[in-house]
C-alpha cells in the first residue's frame, strides 16, 4: 500500500519550487527596475528605436569581442584605442545613437563612452545598462 503522506510530500516540494522560482523572477525584475545612472540606457528604451539609428560599440577586449558580440557592433576599447578609433569614425554619423557596452563587473563601457563624449564631442553616447550580459539575457 502507498503511504498517504508521500503525495503530500511531493506537493510541498512542488510548492517550494514554485515559490523559489517566483522569488527569483521578482528579484530579477526588481534589479532591472533600478534607476538608470546618468548616460545609461536600457534595452527597453533601445527597443523603441530603429536598429539603423544605433551604432553598437563593444568596449571589451578583442578576445571577448572575437568570441561573441552584438551583431554589427564595432570594437573600440581603451587598450587598442589608437588603432580602432578611425574605424569608429568611418561608421559614425551625426544623429546616430552610439551605445557602448562592456562587462557588468567593469567600467570599460563607461570609460569608452566618456572618452567619445570628451574627445570627439559626440553628445548622443550611451552606456548599456547591464552591459553585454544584459543583451545576451534579453
Amino acid at each position: 500500500l502507498l503511504d498517504p503522506l508521500v503525495p503530500v510530500g511531493w506537493m510541498w516540494l512542488v510548492l517550494i519550487a514554485l515559490l523559489l522560482s517566483t522569488l527569483s523572477w521578482t528579484l530579477r525584475k526588481t534589479r532591472s527596475a533600478e534607476p538608470l545612472a546618468p548616460g545609461e540606457i536600457d534595452l527597453q528604451t533601445l527597443s523603441s528605436m530603429r536598429a539603423a539609428d544605433i551604432l553598437w560599440v563593444d568596449a571589451r577586449s578583442k578576445a571577448k569581442f572575437d568570441s561573441r558580440h552584438i551583431p554589427g557592433a564595432l570594437l573600440l576599447n581603451q587598450a587598442d584605442w589608437e588603432s580602432l578609433v578611425s574605424n569608429f569614425y568611418d561608421q559614425w554619423q551625426p544623429g546616430r545613437q552610439v551605445v557602448v557596452y562592456g562587462e557588468v563587473d567593469s567600467d570599460n563601457g563607461q570609460e569608452v563612452a566618456s572618452r567619445l563624449r570628451e574627445e570627439s564631442a559626440i553628445e548622443n553616447v550611451w552606456v548599456l545598462k547591464g552591459g553585454y550580459e544584459a543583451w545576451r539575457a534579453r
